[in-house]
């Protein structure tokens, strides 16, 4: 499909016309695509788009109508709205991935935040069963950051260390971190004397809102002067480019081995905007004199030069060996927090458009839904 250019182009509606010369035909010598056209309507908000898709209005999609808050709108209208539902299985390792930025501008939060009993602490003090029963129904099993049980290369050591729910243990460690000092309010001092102030910035996409309310309501508990807010989007995106930013939720890529492989930018910073958490170590290793870039330690190094073999990797057994490697020193250094492993979520198909499989694989890496043969949906009138 190629996109409409002209001035009789709408900016609330993107147009993508049937490429004719378009390679591919299907069995019978038909020339694909079967759609004259791509229509894809710009809402403003995820609740616009979820009415509209339960009204039938919208012939495929899974982007945020499979948010657990939307679920019992898209359930209770199908007949109504004319359409199915197709369980929709996620390539992420997590559903949240909380990212404390280690690269910090502020030299004062960069030493708090690259304390490891710090992260252990403040990861003990999430409640995890809490946020799934509050925001995925009770379904989304706690996890740390680790590849899928299917994946080859999940390890339950790595997926269930520092996961327990303890709030004295979480007190224990980040008076261990050396921040057991506290002001008037009981928040801890950090280590220029002020208090540790974490600015818990969230987006409103795919549940990352509710769950950071609830974890930042969680790291008050023991201390944290976490105060939590919702971010516009483009200001999220100028925050990180900047370096500007205390934390980023996200979901946590790299759950399934194909994910993993292309896109391991939470096991090591491989992104200089998407590691959010060391944006500036993934810098570093793009090129060392870069005016921002920022010297990693050396198990970062090591992965670095790991990951570079891995892509150079003659042998799926050398690559899986690699990986494992980079996997032991990502377990080790604990640079990233999670929350559950990721639950199915939904694609919403109107029952007229047809060839779209059964089940889905949502990823970014996939991308969906490109490789499910796109170029052979057709409507059935």
């Amino acid at each position: 499909f190629l996109p409409k250019i002209g001035p009789d182009q709408s900016t609330s509606v993107l147009l993508f016309e049937r490429n004719p010369y378009y390679w591919k035909v299907d069995p019978e010598g038909n020339q694909l695509p079967y759609l004259d056209y791509q229509e894809y309507t710009i809402f403003n908000d995820s609740d616009a788009i979820a009415l509209a898709a339960a009204n039938g209005q919208i012939d495929e999609q899974w982007r945020h109508i499979g948010e657990p808050k939307y679920r019992p709108l898209m359930v209770d209208n199908q007949e109504k709205g004319d359409y199915r539902l197709i369980p929709t299985f996620k390539t992420y390792a997590n559903a949240v991935a909380i990212k404390l930025n280690l690269n910090h501008k502020d030299l004062v939060k960069r030493e708090i935040f690259q304390n490891k009993k710090f992260r252990i602490g403040l990861s003990h003090a999430i409640n995890r069963q809490a946020v799934s029963d509050t925001v995925f129904a009770g379904v989304a099993e706690p996890a740390n950051i680790c590849p899928l049980p299917d994946s080859g290369h999940y390890r339950e050591s790595m997926a269930k260390q520092y996961l327990e729910y303890d709030v004295d243990l979480a007190n224990k460690y980040l008076d261990e971190a050396g921040y057991a000092k506290r002001d008037s309010r009981g928040i801890r001092l950090g280590p220029d004397g002020k208090p540790i102030r974490i600015a818990f910035e969230c987006i409103d996409t795919e549940s990352l809102l509710d769950v950071g309310e609830l974890v930042a309501a969680d790291w008050k508990k023991v201390g944290i002067d976490a105060v939590f807010s919702e971010l516009e989007r483009s200001h999220h995106t100028q925050q990180i480019l900047a370096n500007e930013h205390d934390i980023v939720l996200w979901s946590g890529d790299g759950g399934t081995r194909g994910d993993l492989y292309l896109n391991p930018r939470i096991y090591l910073p491989t992104s200089v905007f998407e590691s959010e958490h060391a944006t500036r170590w993934a810098m570093w290793n793009e090129n060392p004199n870069a005016p921002e870039a920022q010297e990693p330690p050396e198990s970062v190094k090591r992965q670095f030069k790991l990951y570079d073999q891995f892509n150079g990797a003659a042998t799926e057994a050398e690559q899986i060996r690699l990986m494992d490697e980079i996997l032991d020193i990502t377990e080790e250094d604990f640079h990233v927090i999670g929350i559950c492993w990721p639950p199915a979520t939904i694609t919403l198909v109107k029952n007229n458009f047809r060839n779209v499989p059964e089940t889905m694989i949502l990823g970014w890496s996939y991308p969906t839904d490109a490789p499910v043969g796109v170029e052979q949906y057709f409507f059935d009138n």
